[in-house]
């Protein structure tokens, strides 16, 4: 854990970082709540009750929880450099600014496993088959 941030369960639909702001150090910290592991980050996600669609940028699972942590984001994407096992998280505020932070390499290495079909029990559509 990161000093300064901690998560708890604001909504049982979904877990979100103690209200940190729409920040570079905001989203980073919260980023780094996360887990020290992609797997201990897709456990923190999947206890949230978060899920999201391989290859979307933002329908991706760490897309979708970001969208909820700040919902004053207008939109959240995910891009990726998979050689690099490099992430990061793009947040649209309004007037047009745009936030970009580099994920930390646990989340960087949940995104690239995730889209690559790990952790298929984030993913929506495997969800869906499975029901």
């Amino acid at each position: 854990m990161t000093a300064g941030f901690r998560l708890e369960v604001v909504d049982a639909a979904m877990a979100a970082p103690t209200r940190p702001l729409l920040t570079v150090e905001g989203v980073s910290g919260a980023l780094a709540a996360l887990g020290t592991t992609p797997n201990e980050v897709a456990e923190t996600l999947l206890r949230a009750g978060a899920a999201g669609r391989r290859g979307s940028k933002c329908g991706c699972v760490m897309a979708r929880w970001a969208a909820q942590v700040w919902p004053e984001a207008l939109n959240v994407a995910v891009t990726k450099d998979e050689a690099a096992g490099r992430a990061w998280l793009i947040l649209y505020r309004p007037a047009g600014v745009e936030l970009k932070v580099e994920a930390p390499q646990p989340v960087a290495g949940l995104i690239c496993r995730f889209d690559a079909g790990l952790y298929p029990e984030l993913d929506v559509d495997a969800e869906a088959v499975a029901s």
